[in-house]
């Protein structure tokens, strides 16, 4: 691995290529909960030369947070850790410290969330024997297609899904 990761700087260096950078958030992927368990990675990384830099100043990277998951049989959808019922995940909106096991009593961490959200959470529907997988989707448009419209408009601040 580590001959890999000298050998692509190599070809950066030889090319004179410049890391854009990003903004947002700082990991592109994040599993776990707690220290112990946490692992988190940056996994994307734009470059350009100097003249495509020159042309576009402005130009950079932004991590959008427009993946969410739907829910069918509960049985992927992390709880705390991943976005599908608030526009954060749980972990982020709670009001407290967050138990380090996904699989709690839902009286546990009532108090942790805030109502608005709880309200949502106690109105789910989950089918655990249906037969219906949780899967990811993009959340900014109806139809949970990524379109490059949407996310010019997660871009802008505009958190209302496309029709």
């Amino acid at each position: 691995m580590a001959r890999r990761c000298t050998k692509f700087n190599n070809w950066i260096e030889n090319n004179a290529l410049i890391d854009l950078g990003f903004s947002g958030p700082k990991f592109t992927w994040v599993r776990g909960l707690g220290p112990s368990t946490k692992k988190s990675a940056h996994m994307d990384r734009a470059l350009c030369n100097i003249e495509w830099r020159a042309r576009f100043p402005e130009g950079g990277v932004k991590h959008l947070k427009g993946l969410t998951h739907s829910v069918g049989n509960g049985k992927q959808t992390k709880f705390w850790t991943q976005r599908w019922v608030a526009k954060r995940p749980l972990v982020e909106v709670a009001t407290g410290s967050v138990p380090m096991q996904e699989q709690q009593k839902m009286g546990d961490v009532a108090g942790l969330i805030p109502e608005e959200v709880w309200a949502q959470i106690q109105a789910y529907q989950v089918y655990p024997n249906a037969g219906i997988q949780d899967k990811p989707f993009w959340g900014e448009t109806v139809s949970g297609m990524f379109s490059i419209k949407s996310a010019i408009s997660l871009l802008r601040g505009n958190m209302t899904p496309e029709y």
